[in-house]
């Protein structure tokens, strides 16, 4: 008998005798446990009438960010990664059609995180029995969440199957996610605080946030609102199932490239020449090598380099707006769009490091490229040297464009106060955010370097390298600003500068300790990682670190 989605049938079944699919619903379930009671604990501030509304939306908020980037991590490189290891052609040599393929790879990457979302499922459900929380609006949230989901994982397998390097499959996910669920808002928000008036809600309708929102009952409830909710719901899943219909199209087409599309035009080139673009001479290649393999591919700071170009003027667009409306709120609205637009910017080139950095150690340690280089009068450290020196030059325009985007902001606080409706407390705060984000933007390309190549080196598949270096750098201070934000008011603007001031700080020892560590290792364990311990003792036999 014919086994209709033969792959999707195999995947279950290897799903299915896998111990890790099950421990990873019990620590999940566990972990948001665990969350939940800190959450009850510490909201001592909120009404017991109005605690199952807090829960949800704390905890939802975890949850939607969690389904909005999934693709980016589980389908992003699925489809490349079988063009790059050149087996995606023996599959097209058999009986399997491209949607086999599809929705097996579909099946396969995306399986843990639907059963992690079956795990809290259940722990959602306890804010039903604290009241305040209708069974109709859970089940909606629940809807968001599962058609967000899709819409991530969508858009993941279309990038992928067009895509055929790692960091080009990561990064194209990131930014169309980015597009549709950040910058379509943004330009709806600065239309409406132009025009006096709420229209274009279309571009609204991408964004997985618009759709949370609408569906608590506050909102819902208006018929408007309601209205609204069902579109953005349908336009998620119409994205998530068109990415799966064009990559079931372009897949076949696309796995006899032998490499990427160059950049586009001139227009993104001169900035990055200008920025990036190291000037090598002969003998920098001699004296260097590894250093000139690093630099001779600036794509990843290309891109970082052209998402900020890209944004710039929107950027100043709002900030214009800012200064420039009679109506205050408008303003204010207009400077929160370019805040929250600029620390997007930072996000997403903090992911792009991650990527960038882990890239190169795992690749080559899968092809056996370090295993021949560590035979050569090369040595670890001028390897690690090369490696973090061609980092720091890849991205070093991107990093000087987002310090210059903060300064600007520090600058419109200081000469517009009045425009924005600052006080003086307030024009403080925000110079301690912009002007600690330069610093933390520093540190955390020190952390997500070291640690990026240390976990690059170590992971069996790239984009677990960039989602643990993530986690380990970006993670801690941003799982301690939530339960601030969700667990403490912050009545008294003196305390909320100390609290700001103390986060950086954690923030900076976080990166520099981290990143220390994993410079140690690299030091240390670099043959032992990519060689095996009694292999490495054999090659230091032979040639020895020198």
């Amino acid at each position: 008998m014919t086994t209709v989605l033969p792959i999707v049938d195999r995947e279950l079944r290897v799903a299915a005798r896998k111990r890790s699919t099950y421990r990873l619903r019990f620590w999940v379930a566990l972990a948001t446990l665990l969350l939940w009671i800190i959450l009850l604990k510490g909201s001592n501030n909120v009404l017991p009438t109005a605690m199952g509304q807090h829960l949800l939306n704390s905890m939802g908020i975890l949850a939607l960010t969690f389904c909005m980037f999934a693709g980016i991590f589980l389908t992003a490189d699925c489809l490349s990664e079988e063009k790059r290891e050149g087996t995606m052609g023996l599959l097209f040599l058999t009986d399997l059609k491209s949607y086999d393929v599809i929705f097996g790879k579909l099946a396969a990457n995306s399986l843990h995180a639907f059963f992690g979302f079956l795990a809290v499922f259940p722990i959602f459900g306890l804010t039903l029995m604290m009241g305040g929380v209708t069974g109709a609006e859970f089940m909606r949230l629940s809807l968001v969440f599962v058609v967000t989901l899709f819409f991530s994982l969508g858009i993941g397998l279309a990038v992928s199957a067009a895509a055929q390097e790692t960091r080009n499959a990561i990064s194209g996910t990131l930014l169309v996610i980015v597009f549709l669920a950040g910058i379509c808002p943004a330009v709806w928000w600065l239309y409406t605080s132009a025009a006096s008036r709420a229209s274009a809600n279309f571009l609204l309708w991408p964004s997985p946030g618009y759709a949370y929102r609408n569906a608590f009952a506050a909102y819902y409830r208006s018929p408007f609102s309601g209205r609204e909710f069902w579109h953005s719901i349908i336009t998620l899943f119409g994205v998530g199932l068109g990415g799966i219909i064009f990559a079931n199209v372009i897949l076949p087409r696309s796995w006899q490239q032998t490499g990427e599309r160059k950049a586009a035009g001139k227009f993104f080139r001169w900035p990055y020449f200008l920025a990036t673009k190291p000037v090598m001479k002969l003998r920098d290649m001699f004296c260097e090598p590894m250093y000139w393999l690093a630099v001779r591919d600036g794509s990843p700071g290309m891109s970082a380099l052209r998402v900020i170009l890209i944004l710039f003027p929107l950027v100043m667009v709002a900030l214009m707006l800012s200064v420039g409306l009679s109506n205050q709120n408008a303003c204010k609205v207009a400077f929160i769009v370019a805040f929250f637009s600029v620390y997007g910017l930072h996000f997403v080139t903090k992911v792009l490091i991650a990527a960038e950095a882990s890239r190169r150690m795992n690749e080559d340690r899968r092809s056996g490229a370090w295993e021949l280089l560590l035979v050569t009068p090369l040595r670890v450290k001028e390897i690690l040297r090369g490696q973090r020196d061609g980092l720091r030059r890849q991205f070093r325009g991107a990093l000087f464009a987002l310090c210059l985007l903060n300064i600007i902001l520090v600058a419109m606080v200081l000469i517009f106060p009045r425009e924005l409706g600052m006080a003086t407390r307030d024009k403080q705060i925000f110079c301690e955010i912009f002007l600690g984000g330069i610093v933390a933007l520093q540190a955390d390309f020190f952390g997500l370097s070291w640690v990026g190549m240390w976990r690059g080196l170590l992971a069996k598949q790239h984009y677990r390298a960039v989602l643990v270096a993530l986690a380990q750098i970006i993670l801690p201070p941003a799982a301690i600003l939530f339960l601030l934000i969700f667990t403490e008011p912050f009545h008294n603007e003196a305390v909320l500068a100390e609290i700001i001031a103390g986060w950086f700080m954690l923030s900076l020892v976080i990166s520099f300790f981290t990143g220390h560590n994993a410079r140690n290792k690299l030091h240390q364990k670099f043959r032992s990682a990519v060689l095996g311990s009694q292999r490495a003792e054999t090659l230091d036999l032979i040639g020895g670190e020198g």
